[in-house]
This record gives structure tokens, sequence and C-alpha cells, in this order.
């Protein structure tokens, strides 16, 4: 905004605007000097300073020339420096330094300044606002794709998958609730793979008072899973700035990492090899699988699956696999 509105006074100006804290500065080039990098600016805009009582030009230390300078680089243009100051009726004062070219007039510049200036620095911290708010938004996608643990899918209306986080891949690489084929993602039966595409193809025409469904899938089959459990989805048709569009958002509960859940299970007494038995009761898999996983007979892993739950009290493998899940999950130990 400053270059565009300089361009033709001047080859160079920076300014540092009184935001009531520690100052912004802003400048014609891409870099600019102080304390406070333009990068560093805070999203929130400050508040206004009041209107304009003086506005007159102030004489430069040499300091202030070499820093400026300095700024400026070697550009290959020739000027000579001028500086105004801007005093509000709240206290703040901006100052505004412009490097001139030799055919410049600094009169007229003098008077522009005066005219513009409320106005300019309104513009300039809106365009370091609406910097910061992309930013955010890029902090926002990247939770989102890295750190949360509820798995997210993006999809269309047609069930196909088009963006997913971290978690939902982990979700797709275990393969007992969702998983991929050939034929896209599917659930853990034909029966569920299609009710679930319906239930996405019905969201995605949905009208704004309509666009958010929660259906329920069970987890594949399994031995020692837990008994009639389901698993949450919730389905929301995505709008663009108020505009529907053929996108539904998926999300569900992501499992724990396997690492987490073993470590947690050492924590509660276990042994290294029982630890990693429970692990392996928490996914749910079958005495064979789980066997083969952890490099023991069938024999052995029910000798260490009794051990385990005698010492955590229980009763059954489904109360092991809901105890460390939540316990894995932050949530309440059952």
């Amino acid at each position: 905004m400053l270059r565009h509105t300089f361009s033709n006074l001047t080859n160079i100006a920076v300014a540092t605007l009184d935001d009531g804290r520690s100052g912004v500065t802003v400048g014609t080039l891409p870099a600019t000097p102080g304390p406070r990098p333009y990068s560093e600016i805070v999203m929130q805009r400050p508040s206004h300073p009041g209107k304009p009582i003086s506005f007159a030009s102030i004489p430069l230390t040499q300091g202030d020339l070499d820093r400026l300078e300095a700024y400026a680089g070697e550009d290959g243009e020739t000027g000579k420096w001028n500086a105004f100051l801007c005093r509000f009726e709240s206290g703040r004062i901006d100052r505004i330094a412009v490097r001139l070219a030799p055919d410049a007039d600094e009169v007229r510049l003098l008077g522009f300044l005066s005219l513009i200036w409320p106005v300019l620095r309104d513009d300039c911290l809106q365009e370091i606002a609406d910097t910061r708010t992309g930013i955010a938004d890029e902090a926002m996608l990247w939770l989102i794709s890295k750190k949360m643990d509820v798995a997210v899918f993006v999809m269309n209306d047609r069930g196909e998958m088009l963006r997913s986080n971290a978690a939902a891949k982990i979700v797709l690489d275990q393969g007992l609730v969702l998983k991929r084929s050939r034929r896209g993602i599917v659930c853990s039966d034909d029966t569920q793979t299609r009710m679930l595409r319906e239930a996405i193809a019905s969201c995605a025409a949905a009208d704004p008072g309509h666009s958010d469904a929660v259906m329920f899938l069970a987890p594949g089959s399994a031995e020692g899973a837990p008994a009639g459990a389901r698993i949450p989805v919730a389905l929301s048709r995505f709008f663009h700035e108020g505009a529907p569009t053929g996108l539904v958002t998926m999300t569900l509960p992501s499992p724990p990492d396997s690492r987490r859940v073993e470590i947690l299970a050492r924590e509660m007494g276990l042994t290294q090899a029982e630890a990693r038995v429970a692990a392996l009761m928490q996914l749910g898999l079958s005495n064979r699988e789980a066997a083969r996983i952890a490099g023991l007979t069938e024999q052995s892993l029910c000798t260490y699956a009794k051990r385990v739950l005698n010492k955590l009290n229980v009763t059954s493998r489904a109360e092991v696999a809901q105890m460390l899940t939540w316990q894995a999950q932050g949530g309440p130990v059952a």
C-alpha cells in the first residue's frame, strides 16, 4: 500500500506507526528496520489514534540517516531523505521518512502526506492484518492436518476422499473402521459402505439447516473386539463463504497411537511383554494375528493376556481395550 501510494513521488519510504505498544514499521521495500519486523506484527488491528493535530517536517540525525541508508541498501537510486512527524489527539506519534528523487517537490510532498496520512496508515494496518489473518488460517490448517487426534476427511459427493489429516491416515492404515480399496474408501462390510456413501451424497445436497448428520460404524469383526462397539462419524456439508459446495467433511475419533498405549500399560504396572500384548488387545486383533505381530505362539499370547486381565483387575478383553483407549486419549479410566 505504501509503495503504491508513493510510486509517483519517491523511490523509498518507511514509517513507524505508533500502535500503543512498541510501534509497527512498514515500508516500500520487502524488509523493514527496527526491533519489530513485519512478520512479527500481531494480527489484531490497533485501536484508532484519533484525529491528527499536527503534521510537520523534522530534522534527521546522522544516526537516523545511517539506519535509513542501511534500510535502502544498494538500490542504485539517489536522493535526499526527508522526515515527518504526525501527532494525533490520543498522544500517539507516527514518524515517516521518504527519500525523494532529485527533482521531487518537498513542499508538495508535505502537503500530500498531511492530507492522506490518516487514511494511508489505516490502509497499511489493514493490509498487515489481512496478511496475518492468512498466516493464522495456514496455522489452523496445519494444526488440523498434523496435530489433531480427530480423524478428518474431506469427501466429494461421490464419496471419494480428497484430503485427510494425519489422524485419518492412521485410521485408514489400521483398517478397522475405514480402509482404502480399489473402490475408494470403504467400511468393514459392504452394507456399511453403501450406507456411508448414501449419507455423504445426501449431506452434499442438503440445505444449510439440514447439512449435518451423524451415523455409527462398526469396526471389522475380530476376536476380542468390544461387543457392540460403534464409532460415531460426523458429516457436514461445506459452505464456502455462504455458498454451497459438493464437499462434505467427515470426522471420527482417532484410535490412540499403539506406542502410547503400550507406554501407558507399563505405567499401569504391566511388564514390557504384557504391555505389548495389552496394546495388541486394545486394537481388537484376533489371537492369531496378535501372536504373529508379537512373535509369540497363540498359547503364550493367551498366557500373557490372562496376566493382563488379572493385573488390570478386569474380566474381559473388551474392558482392557476400553480402559486403555480412554487412558490414552486422556479420558477417565473405566
